[in-house]
């Protein structure tokens, strides 16, 4: 398919490109590549976005920037298995008890002792396994 035909940029870029409040990193946790889009102050309340089964961070693209502007620290990672992030062939990898772990793993690295918890679909319930496994 001609890109410029289909009016895609050329060269076609992820979001948060051309976002003036939210910006993407890449971690390693475990020797996997997780994607991060994060918007507002490090010192803000953090709040975890995880999206739902297909989706990725961009899902939340007009959420980032109302939380970032209320003051909180919005974080949205390409859960494991989606968007640009790392996946895993095993099948254990995506357990409810795996994906709790990951939630851990993706806090301590970004230094988050702390967050609330937002879900949509399957994030939905990987927010709640991870709330009650993790209460703070």
């Amino acid at each position: 398919m001609n890109r410029a035909r289909a009016g895609l940029e050329e060269p076609f870029l992820p979001y948060p490109t051309g976002d003036a409040v939210a910006r993407a990193r890449e971690l390693v946790l475990g020797g996997e590549r997780v994607r991060v889009v994060e918007a507002g102050q490090a010192s803000g309340d953090p709040v975890l976005l995880l999206h739902g089964w297909g989706a990725s961070a961009y899902s939340f693209r007009w959420l980032l920037p109302v939380l970032a502007r209320e003051g909180f620290r919005a974080i949205a990672p390409d859960l494991r298995g989606h968007g640009w992030s790392a996946k895993p062939v095993a099948p254990d990898a995506y357990t409810a008890s795996a994906m709790v772990g990951w939630v851990r793993a993706l806090l301590d690295a970004l230094g988050v002792g702390r967050a609330l918890i937002v879900g949509q679909s399957l994030g939905g319930a990987i927010a709640l396994d991870a709330s009650i496994a993790l209460p703070d």
